[in-house]
């Protein structure tokens, strides 16, 4: 046998096992799309993973991994493949999109937005699809003018497309044109079951219905697709909180913590359920995590100032309930907190500053501080004057009717005992009954000065 002779059929030999090789590679990589189309997303990996051992440097092959772990939530583990993809050859062109959606999931939204400029030479259509993924990226960073404009600018160049749908969805949401957002919503449902993105707006949709059951299905199956999926689990946290599921919730922000530990709104959330909770240590180490990693984050001024007035730190309470106000100046729950803070050191011009503009509300509580502040510069005529106001837009309510007997025993002590001794149940807890016993003892003074002590308590 010749030299040739021999080649040749060393070549026919060898040919079938180079076809098997690349057909395998072609073969994984189809088994791969096949197990994503059926939500297998782990057996999709696997095959990719088998692929990869063939063909480690492979441009498809990690493209692939990075649509996967876009498709899961892993925008970190999809960038990287994105990098080795590019690395191999892979030209912007081909890795853009996927890019933009990796850096989505990671909530680089500034990143996503400095690309405005930068979309290089791809096809109209797929122009489109990034305009309405940056528009996503300003709605995240609370620019609403400027993501209406790039959602609508995707509209234009790429109506039909999945992100664009998406886009105006949630366009249509936020301008409250409810029937036009709930048509899409339901259309992509019916289209993209799986889809994590629709998912959410599908739970969101409830959510914003006050169906929160449905809601937390829809956000949980958006979990189990994608674990990572940060935006589910805030969905399902505040749903909880919306059916005032508190125990749920606190579990639910645990798992989100256990994802990313620095997550912001995640913190947030932990901050004010653990405050509603009434765990103070709990709420402000969360908060600490949010203002460590964003001092200008303003959301947490109010749940900061909150926290501090319940553990007795006034100054600190007053701080940042202040700062709070320079961004809501008219939150009135705010000023009554700063108000009872002022009362407690017999501030009551401080709280009628406050509070005087808000006296028509119909709000107890306001009348209520505002008699209370009147009696620390002495003005009890006013001070009684506003919890009969009080009184007649609530007869039964024992914390005003209380402080009425207040203001009674300074000047009538017989009807402050009849009317002290009528509510001896309703009172107990705040120290009245104690107060009783000692005016009918006839110890009046010691009972004032008593009083006095509980009077901010009321």
């Amino acid at each position: 046998m010749n030299l040739i002779t021999r080649f040749l059929l060393f070549f026919l030999l060898l040919s079938p096992a180079l076809t098997w090789a690349q057909d395998t590679i072609e073969t994984f990589l189809n088994n791969a799309q096949q197990s994503i189309s059926n939500v297998e997303f782990k057996t999709a990996l696997i095959h990719l993973k088998n692929a990869a051992q063939k063909d480690p440097d492979n441009i498809k092959i990690r493209l692939a991994f990075a649509d996967l772990y876009v498709q899961i939530g892993y925008g970190s583990q999809a960038a990287i493949e994105i990098d080795k993809a590019e690395f191999l050859g892979a030209n912007k062109k081909e890795t853009q999109l996927l890019r933009i959606k990796s850096q989505l999931i990671q909530g680089k939204f500034a990143e996503v937005t400095s690309q405005i400029s930068e979309i290089l030479n791809v096809e109209t259509r797929d122009i489109g699809r990034i305009r309405a993924l940056q528009g996503q990226a300003y709605l995240n960073q609370g620019n609403i003018e400027k993501a209406r404009s790039y959602f609508l600018r995707g509209s234009r160049l790429a109506p039909d497309t999945l992100e664009v749908k998406i886009g105006m969805a949630r366009l249509y949401s936020l301008d409250k044109k409810k029937n036009e957002a709930k048509q899409i919503i339901k259309s992509l449902y019916k289209e993209y079951p799986y889809n994590t993105d629709v998912l959410l707006l599908t739970g969101n949709l409830y959510r914003e219905e006050l169906k929160y059951k449905q809601a937390q299905a829809f956000f949980e199956s958006a979990i189990i697709i994608q674990p990572g999926n940060t935006a589910a689990r805030i969905g399902l946290i505040t749903s909880y909180i919306g059916d005032k599921k508190l125990k749920q919730a606190d579990t639910a922000v645990e798992q989100l913590l256990a994802v990313d530990a620095e997550h912001e709104t995640g913190n947030h959330l932990q901050a004010i359920i653990a405050y509603e909770m009434k765990d103070y240590t709990k709420a402000l180490q969360a908060i600490k995590v949010v203002e460590k990693n964003n001092r200008n984050h303003k959301g947490i001024l109010l749940v900061a100032g909150s926290v501090y007035y319940q553990q007795g730190k006034f100054d600190l309470a007053e701080t940042k309930l202040k700062e709070f106000l320079e961004i809501k100046p008219d939150d009135l729950a705010t000023k009554k907190m700063l108000s009872a803070i002022y009362l407690k050191r017999n501030q009551g011009s401080q709280v009628i500053n406050l509070l005087r503009p808000y006296e028509d509300n119909n709000d107890t509580s306001v009348l209520s501080l505002l008699s209370s502040a009147y009696k620390t510069i002495g003005n009890q005529k006013k001070s009684s004057e506003y919890l009969e106001k009080a009184l007649k837009i609530s007869p039964d309510n024992t914390k005003i009717l209380a402080q009425k007997r207040l203001n009674n025993v300074l000047t009538n002590n017989t009807e402050a005992l009849n009317l002290v001794d009528d509510h001896f149940e309703d009172f107990k807890n705040i120290g009245l009954p104690k107060v009783l016993q000692l005016l009918k003892n006839k110890n009046t003074a010691e009972a004032i000065q008593l009083l006095k002590g509980y009077q901010l308590k009321v």
